[in-house]
């Protein structure tokens, strides 16, 4: 049984990795590039938080849903309740994505 909790612990543990890093090359032109760039971020649905034109760096920010998210956000109120507020709050996480050309 030990071995089998081992494995699950390690399973969870490598879903918690970094961020990741994609790099692509193109032929269109870097400012054209860019600006396609920043029109996705905005169809995914994040605001802005970053927008640099002359760097061509952009970065997005969306908060995180769902239902996972709710149960998570739940057990924060619960533990805070429990604890009359000394472990904190909800806390409201969020999504980032930089695009850099």
């Amino acid at each position: 049984m030990r071995p089998f909790a081992l494995l699950c612990v390690l399973v969870l543990l490598a879903g918690c990795g970094g961020s990741r890093t994609f790099a692509r090359p193109t032929l269109a032109p870097l400012g054209d590039a860019y600006s396609c760039g920043v029109n996705q971020l905005k169809e995914l649905g994040y605001t802005l938080e970053l927008d640099d034109p002359v760097g061509r760096v952009a970065q997005g920010r969306r908060e995180i849903t769902g239902f996972v998210e709710s149960v998570r956000r739940g057990a924060a109120r619960a533990g805070g309740a429990v604890t009359r507020g000394i472990a904190g709050g909800s806390r409201t996480r969020y999504d980032e994505l930089t695009i850099s050309v």
